[in-house]
């Protein structure tokens, strides 16, 4: 019965992350993942041309002939990401390539996989640290775990970090285990550093999880008497000596740190990155309709939202309380919640002191998401009034999960920023034919012009136009519009996207080599940084 249900709680959880799973379009940081994991980079282009959008989807086609070590050299210099996960999706990519399905399926299946093999991970974790109950409430929990399914649908590369991150504490957990019984595995300790090294060649977040461990590692020693340190000398040493391997990528991890492209996180504004962390927490467990919503659904689903977490702590709290008092739980209590809260402070060191609200993300809670739903799990499987066999408790708090799960798939929560297919459709429903110009400075705004433009090309049913103009290289703004008036091509609208501009700089004329176009003042929207005015044009000639 027991494996008959943990095979459910992975069906269940394989249903829930590719149910729907090309339904959203793909956004900026996924267009980023399909250039390096397609093997092509930024490199070549089509910037500063016409291109008709029924070609946009020729950018996206798999090159392959790329090298892993061209990728890397790819991110080395166009990016600010580690390579392991984008070389992994290349060869996946690959494998696939004959498949029948929409590029967009093609890139989050990865990341897909992944989110299942981690519902495994957890159930092998909660069951080391804990219990076989145990283990099968942290798969549960994350089979149908909003935030887990929005990440598992997303093509970035958070779910593999996730998975490396489990087998690292189940490792953590066993070396914390052992020591207790005064035994030591120096492979264990190996397979420990090695797991962590892969992990900051995944991303580069992952190293705040090493700090945590070794940290939690410490306190594990501290906690053990007569540990013999001394004899832990080689297993330390072999621990840290896959981290050699690390070497060669190093000096451009600290050239990453130092991007401009890092730089846009704001400064934290008081107490907000608290609230938004608890909304993380929130959201982990449920999700509800709020972005974009009516008023009234917005103050439904908060209040909804607030009066389950309440109920869900005070579970959590009772739970935690026997965890913690019980001898055969309180060792891997500990070390689970030390290795959090070490992440936290990390977090919070990183928002109030270096001055980065990193909590403006949601995603980037991934690092710590394990042992969060690891120490959640366990506790509810040590109250009474939550077996995991019958219960009215267990079965509303994964109820309300699998609601919040469905909630994400169907686009009622964690919408794809910068909103691609609400601007396509904007696109779609000007004059034809339309010309979209999307003014750049950099490949971030390349790839929120190519979300825009792929998204475009997959719903426009009229003749449509894109094209790319950098608005630095060569003169800045006043080389954008004279660009423009260069181009052999009568629109009967035109859609300008220049970020950095605000509503009263975009000119109430544009010269066209064939027409003139004025600007429609109603139709002026921003989202994000990106700027979008719709203008007029009087056509001279054809297209």
């Amino acid at each position: 019965m027991h494996y008959l249900l943990l095979t459910a709680i992975l069906c269940l959880g394989t249903i829930l992350r590719f149910w729907q799973l090309d339904r959203k379009p793909l956004w900026v940081d996924e267009i980023i993942t399909a250039l390096f994991g397609l093997g092509k980079g930024f490199k070549n282009l089509p910037l500063e041309q016409i291109l008709a959008v029924d070609r946009i989807p020729d950018i996206f086609i798999l090159n392959p002939q790329t090298q892993c070590s061209e990728i890397v050299s790819y991110l080395a210099m166009q990016s600010t990401h580690p390579p392991l996960f984008f070389c992994a999706l290349h060869e996946w990519l690959l494998g696939i390539d004959s498949w029948d399905v929409s590029l967009a399926w093609k890139l989050r299946s990865f990341p897909a996989i992944l989110g299942v093999f981690a519902i495994a991970a957890i159930y092998l974790l909660n069951r080391l640290a804990f219990s076989p109950q145990a283990g099968l409430i942290g798969a549960a929990m994350m089979a149908v775990s909003p935030f887990a399914v929005y990440l598992s649908q997303e093509a970035r590369h958070y779910t593999l970090p996730i998975l490396l991150l489990i087998f690292a504490l189940c490792c953590l957990i066993l070396i914390q285990k052992q020591l207790q019984k005064k035994k030591y595995s120096p492979l264990l300790w190996l397979l420990w550093g090695s797991i962590n090294c892969l992990g900051i060649y995944v991303h580069y977040f992952y190293i705040f999880a090493i700090i945590a461990q070794f940290i939690t590692l410490f306190l594990v020693l501290y906690r053990t008497p007569k540990v013999g340190i001394i004899r832990l000398f080689w297993p330390f040493i072999l621990a840290i000596a896959p981290f050699l391997f690390y070497l060669p990528w190093l000096p451009i991890l600290l050239e990453h740190f130092n991007s401009p492209k890092t730089s846009w996180l704001p400064a934290p504004n008081f107490l907000l990155p608290i609230l938004q962390t608890l909304g993380g927490w929130s959201a982990m467990f449920i999700a509800l309709p709020v972005e974009k919503q009516p008023l009234w659904l917005q103050i439904v689903s908060v209040t909804f939202t607030v009066i389950f977490m309440v109920w869900a702590i005070a579970y959590f709290l009772r739970g935690f309380r026997k965890l913690y008092a019980s001898p055969n739980t309180r060792e891997s209590t500990i070390t689970l919640s030390c290795f959090t809260l070490c992440v936290l402070l990390e977090f919070a060191a990183i928002i109030y002191i270096l001055g980065k609200d990193i909590s403006i993300a949601p995603r980037y809670h991934f690092i710590y998401y394990p042992g969060f739903c690891a120490l959640i799990a366990a506790s509810f499987s040590r109250d009474r009034q939550f077996p995991l066999s019958s219960p009215r408790s267990a079965i509303i708090f994964l109820l309300v999960g699998a609601i919040g799960s469905l909630c994400v798939i169907f686009n009622f929560a964690f919408q794809k920023p910068y909103y691609p297919l609400k601007v396509a459709q904007q696109f779609n429903q000007s004059s034809d034919p339309v010309m979209v110009m999307m003014a750049y400075e950099n490949t971030l705004e390349i790839a929120t012009g190519l979300s825009y433009a792929l998204t475009f090309a997959d719903i426009h049913d009229r003749p449509a136009y894109f094209t790319f103009l950098n608005k630095t290289d060569f003169g800045g703004f006043e080389y954008v519009w004279r660009s423009l008036s260069q181009f052999p091509l009568s629109p009967a609208s035109l859609w300008a996207i220049v970020p950095g501009y605000v509503e009263a700089s975009y000119p109430r004329e544009i010269a066209l080599k064939n027409s003139k176009c004025t600007i429609d003042i109603k139709e002026h929207y921003r989202i994000g940084g990106f700027p979008y005015q719709l203008y007029h044009c009087d056509r001279a000639g054809g297209v």
